[in-house]
């Protein structure tokens, strides 16, 4: 169930007409809304969620909420919510739009699933929810150098660290871990594999992901394993290794050399918002190893995906360091 742009009681219904036609036989459904992702619409029904609701006509923010949803790298005047020049009215509002957006989406699921306890399905079915990304909300970065808006234009936290719900049938329960909420760093490539190993379908060789069954049944903690991002459209690449994260990104706005790198390194146990690039930290030079060898790690996981003998440029150095 594909591109559900409205959700509401008619799509829901529509939904569950669905379920309701095949629930004799086993099911897999992909329900994809789009209600956060398009919270800068300003829509009604977010309105009643929305506290900080202001007058547009005194702020004059309302073109520029509408950009977030547009290629803002083609819009000039998103140069004035990247430079924070947005007024602290307008980024409260654009943050309620967006919360509002979560419980509006929150309710309607809610409605959903008492539908299908009703229908007598939710108690023996597995449910996962999870988002293709997140979203920047004026969030700051890198010693008060970069900030984030909407998506699609970087890769800090707050964009690619997304949630994921997992309900298991109630029968299971008694054979789960007892952890409510795990801290354990896992990927979306890791869900087609546990879904496989749900249906008894064991995991397939050229997966890159593994089935997170093992945690979610008794609690077994995974093989620390490199967490890949990449965001084709800056041509920004991450790797996340136990504490540590390493972003490289072009130097050149217009990726016209594409030896030359920007690097951004963060501890984020310590540093979870990316505050501090530990590269222009006063003591940075006791982090180029750590560096070098993440962005060796970086480099040799995307040659095998896009084969660019050039991925992986040249180790830092404490002069460039400076520079940058």
């Amino acid at each position: 169930v594909e591109g559900v742009k409205q959700l509401d009681d008619k799509s829901l219904d529509s939904l569950v007409e669905l379920i309701e036609m095949n629930k004799s036989r086993p099911i897999f459904y992909f329900f994809h809304t789009y209600e956060i992702h398009d919270y800068y619409l300003d829509k009604p029904v977010f309105h009643k969620y929305v506290t900080n609701i202001f007058n547009k006509n005194e702020v004059r923010l309302f073109d520029l909420i509408n950009l977030l949803g547009k290629p803002v790298w083609r819009q000039p005047r998103y140069e004035m919510i990247s430079k924070q020049l947005m007024p602290p009215e307008g980024i409260r509002y654009v943050v309620d739009l967006y919360d509002g957006a979560i419980f509006y989406t929150d309710m309607m699921l809610g409605k959903f699933f008492d539908k299908l306890r009703d229908m007598g399905i939710y108690d023996e079915a597995w449910f996962i929810i999870t988002s293709d990304h997140g979203e920047g909300l004026g969030d700051i970065h890198n010693n008060n150098r970069n900030s984030s808006w909407s998506h699609g234009r970087g890769l800090y936290e707050n964009l690619i660290r997304i949630p994921l719900i997992i309900k298991p049938p109630k029968s299971l329960e008694r054979d789960l871990s007892d952890e409510r909420t795990m801290d354990e760093f896992v990927q979306t490539i890791d869900i087609a594999p546990t879904l496989l190993s749900i249906i008894g379908v064991s995991e397939r060789e050229d997966f890159s992901g593994r089935s997170l069954l093992p945690l979610l049944l008794n609690g077994k903690k995974l093989d620390d394993v490199a967490i890949f991002s990449e965001e084709l459209n800056t041509e920004e690449f991450s790797v996340i290794f136990d504490r540590y994260k390493l972003i490289r990104r072009p130097k050149s706005n217009f990726f016209a050399d594409r030896n030359r790198f920007a690097f951004e390194l963060y501890n984020l146990k310590d540093d979870q918002f990316e505050k501090v690039n530990l590269l222009q930290s006063e003591n940075s030079s006791k982090y180029f190893p750590i560096h070098n060898e993440l962005n060796r790690v970086l480099g040799e996981h995307f040659n095998t995906l896009f084969i660019d003998e050039k991925f992986i440029g040249e180790p830092v150095r404490e002069k460039e360091q400076e520079s940058e």
